[in-house]
């Protein structure tokens, strides 16, 4: 089986969005970068770069692997916002240049004092053109969010 996350272009713009179609995320399209890491988001830099293979904007993200002692350590992004809202979905676009078995793993949790809500999206088709994806956050218990995580 080949590394998960193997060769990753995964250029997002992404947005966490209620029913009033908010954007809450704080840099969404990666269009702004400091010390080779975009502003607002938690990574490290031997797993992203700027990219201009972009989908709209100047910049998008590339994330990628990192081998060490013989192993493939997964590229990760993540960020939390504060949100507002009963229903929240992740909205996108990426491309995946990947090997069979590689993939990209959206994890979306939503959360008031404890996990209210949560959204997974696992992608492994290749694409060398911009598609758009969807992770709709399915809430567990009726509580209104007032923090949304995404990894």
């Amino acid at each position: 089986m080949k590394n998960f996350y193997r060769a990753v272009l995964a250029t997002i713009c992404l947005n966490i969005v209620a029913s009033a179609q908010t954007n809450f995320l704080k840099n969404p399209g990666f269009e702004t970068w400091t010390n080779n890491v975009p502003e607002s988001w938690i990574t490290a830099p031997l797993y992203v770069s700027k990219s201009t293979t972009v989908h709209g904007g100047s910049f998008a993200m590339k994330l990628t692997n990192y081998s060490s002692l013989g192993y493939a350590l997964p590229g990760q992004i993540a960020q939390t916002a504060t949100v507002s809202g009963s229903s929240l979905s992740l909205r996108g676009w990426y491309q995946l240049n990947a090997d069979s078995g590689d993939g990209i793993l959206i994890n979306v949790a939503a959360y008031k004092t404890t996990a209210v809500g949560v959204g997974i999206e696992d992608i492994h088709a290749a694409t060398s053109a911009y598609k758009a994806f969807a992770v709709g956050v399915y809430m567990l218990l009726p509580a209104r969010p007032t923090l949304a995580r995404l990894a």
